[in-house]
């Protein structure tokens, strides 16, 4: 058996493929810009639970919040148009971005409380804790 050793200098075909397709390239001609997930802080105090979710470019109006069935859905969609005329030509594009995140609710969630703001990019969520949850205060386990 002969030994070969790897140039990492020279990338193969598989590289060059797998670089195109996760680069920053793709985005830019729209490609891929539907299909990103935002990322989620969640975060508990004693009173709340919070979700903070950064989706940077949208409108308050942009976003779904629902419950159902203990669990929380949040999503957003947003399209943008743009027409330029030109007495040679016509150029029209679109862009259509979106995303849907759903959370199981924690018990001890009051769902009739929940409230959600938007600023400067992110959406904060704000889940509160029902008085009996609050209540409880944590305890030591003696181990025997």
């Amino acid at each position: 058996m002969t030994l070969v050793r790897y140039n990492e200098s020279m990338p193969s075909l598989a590289s060059w493929v797998d670089d195109f397709f996760s680069s920053t390239l793709l985005p830019a001609f729209g490609v891929g810009r539907m299909w990103n997930t935002p990322a989620v802080n969640v975060r508990e105090d004693h009173d709340n639970f919070y979700l903070e979710v950064a989706a940077p470019g949208l409108n308050k109006k942009d976003f779904d919040i629902t419950l159902d069935n203990g669990l929380i859905t949040i999503s957003a969609k947003h399209e943008e148009q743009k027409q330029e005329n030109n007495n040679q030509y016509t150029r029209r594009e679109f862009s259509y971005t979106g995303f849907s995140r759903t959370f199981t609710l924690p018990d001890g969630v009051d769902q009739d409380k929940i409230s959600a703001q938007y600023q400067n990019g992110i959406l904060y969520v704000t889940l509160p804790k029902t008085e009996e949850v609050k209540g409880k205060a944590p305890r030591t386990i003696k181990i025997s």
